[in-house]
């Protein structure tokens, strides 16, 4: 993937980048729904807006998606959708890391590597967890992982891309909860 981005062109896009504006919370018009009755979502791998560990990150071996845990989501919730997303990627928006659904209300937690009932299409187009992988010497990138608490189970099936989740999910958000990480590739 990235890791093979020479260093000097990675410097060189260092103020190239998506931003938060097109991150899935805002397309679904969901700022207002952020944490929402409490709504929280952690990791027992890291803290908030810590570095990520080597293990989840494209410099792993065999890399898989952190354990997620959350809190009681707003009475009406039916299930859930995770969004993954890096918006200090270079480009127009957001790099989608993982996109899943189909965790129903009872759920709390996501275990290390555990996969959800339904995944959807990443950046690269594959049903998988895209391991955190900016350019070298494009300087740190901060991944939000975006769980939506919605009033109704999707209607989707596995394989479906970005634009159609977000569709799905407009107008069923009842909370948000966001959980943050850093990493870079330093060259």
């Amino acid at each position: 993937m990235f890791e093979r981005t020479p260093a000097w062109l990675g410097r060189a896009l260092t103020n190239a980048r998506a931003g938060l504006g097109g991150l899935a919370v805002t397309r679904v018009n969901a700022v207002t729904l952020i944490g929402r009755d409490g709504f929280t979502l952690t990791s027992p791998a890291y803290e908030f807006g810590a570095e990520i560990p080597a293990r989840f990150t494209a410099d792993a071996d065999a890399p898989v998606p952190p354990c997620l845990e959350w809190t009681d989501p707003p009475q009406g919730t039916e299930s859930f959708a995770l969004i993954v997303e890096d918006p200090d990627a270079p480009g127009f928006k957001p790099f989608c890391h993982y996109l899943a659904w189909g965790m129903t209300a009872a759920t709390r937690r996501l275990a290390e590597g555990e996969r959800p009932p339904f995944i959807g299409r990443n950046a690269f187009g594959r049903c998988e967890w895209l391991p955190h992988d900016p350019p070298t010497g494009h300087g740190s990138h901060e991944y939000i992982f975006q769980l939506f608490a919605l009033s109704r189970q999707l209607n989707l099936p596995s394989g479906a891309n970005r634009a159609a989740l977000l569709e799905e999910m407009q107008g069923h958000v009842r909370a948000v909860a966001l959980f943050a990480g850093t990493y870079e590739r330093r060259g």
